[in-house]
């Protein structure tokens, strides 16, 4: 058994199932001194329930957290007669306005680029995706106690109405057709190379990797603030906690524990997380007084920063048989059966259903 153990995506996954199961070690000692420094919201995506010990407690350490960021090319919009902030604000508009772009965009002698870079693929990217479009029509498919509500008609219309709407985007053209295809890093290379025009995606990973050329990363390359609601409210941003772990198996649980006490502390973070080229974002908001993250210029950072002012953490902390449907990826099978397969958005969202529910009969 290893000591610590720390996974990009074990906090959607096996995380929540691990503490549930009483095989992590707790970590209120390593957090506690700290406490703090850490968000509420950070402090509440590492806070699992233990149904071994029937007890709720720190069992993973915030290392660092990311939100769903779009990414764009300005140039190619300036281009089409587009400058910056001429995006709109609201939902229906915002994402008619790239349907609009890329009819213009082969006048520009780009014929090969799509508008909208949206996963339809087994990647876990289309979980996430799709897990911030059911956010959008304020879906709630968990209460706070973890219950399940997908029982509840208002909650399976939602469903169905972020299906339909997230699934439109392939079927009128705006995604590229290999869209079914892609790994966690396939709509990032479609932006990079220019066959979409703008991509959604998990981390800051896309203008991450362009920070060597400051012409792409200030002027060519954008991130622009997601749209309202479609009902007019400003978007809540569903957060991932990036954390580490001890196995309650450990032989040397004091030492891996003293490791991650000196991992967590701020100047460490700081490190750590600017070394990664702002990929993900810092878990104290005291590093975000620091000039990388605070650069009013950056205009990656400063729209990402930006989102961390309304969150909520993932499903998977309040019942961590949701970390289950990602493990199974019930939204990215889905979509690629609507785009593959051509299933009717009614099919698709009694499908979804029917399988996250047996998913939680099987944890009940």
């Amino acid at each position: 058994t290893p000591d610590i153990f720390y996974a990009g995506v074990a906090d959607l996954t096996i995380i929540p199932r691990l503490a549930w199961n009483n095989q992590l070690a707790d970590v209120s000692e390593v957090i506690e001194p700290l406490e703090d420094l850490y968000s509420k919201s950070v402090l509440s995506g590492v806070n699992y329930q233990n149904q071994a010990a029937n007890k709720r407690s720190y069992y993973a350490v915030p290392i660092m957290q990311s939100a769903i960021h779009i990414h764009y090319w300005q140039d190619l919009l300036t281009k089409i007669g587009q400058e910056k902030g001429s995006i709109p604000k609201d939902w229906e508009e915002f994402w008619q306005f790239w349907e609009e772009a890329q009819d213009k965009l082969p006048k520009s002698g780009k014929s090969d680029i799509y508008s909208v870079g949206m996963p339809m693929s087994l990647s876990l990217d289309t979980y996430n995706n799709f897990e911030q479009f059911l956010e959008a029509y304020n879906v709630e498919l968990l209460d706070k106690d973890g219950k399940l509500n997908v029982d509840d008609p208002e909650v399976r219309q939602g469903i169905a109405k972020a299906i339909e709407n997230y699934a439109s985007f392939y079927k009128n053209g705006t995604v590229p057709p290999e869209a079914v295809d892609w790994d966690n890093t396939g709509n990032n290379v479609s932006l990079l190379s220019r066959t979409s025009l703008m991509t959604v995606n998990h981390t800051l990973s896309a203008p991450g990797s362009q920070r060597q050329d400051k012409d792409v990363y200030y002027n060519q390359l954008s991130t622009v603030k997601w749209p309202n609601k479609p009902n007019g409210d400003p978007m809540r941003f569903v957060v991932e906690i990036k954390q580490a772990v001890i196995f309650e198996a450990s032989d040397n649980k004091e030492i891996a524990k003293n490791f991650l006490s000196y991992l967590a502390q701020p100047e460490n973070l700081e490190a750590y997380t600017e070394g990664a080229q702002g990929r993900y974002l810092p878990v104290m908001p005291e590093l975000f007084e620091k000039p990388f993250w605070s650069n009013p210029e950056d205009p990656h950072i400063s729209v990402a920063v930006q989102q961390l002012e309304k969150t909520r953490p993932a499903y998977q902390v309040f019942n961590p048989a949701y970390g289950e449907v990602a493990a199974q990826n019930v939204w990215g099978t889905i979509m690629r059966k609507i785009a593959v397969d051509d299933l009717s958005i009614k099919e698709a969202t009694n499908q979804a259903i029917e399988q996250i529910e047996e998913i939680f009969a099987d944890w009940s």
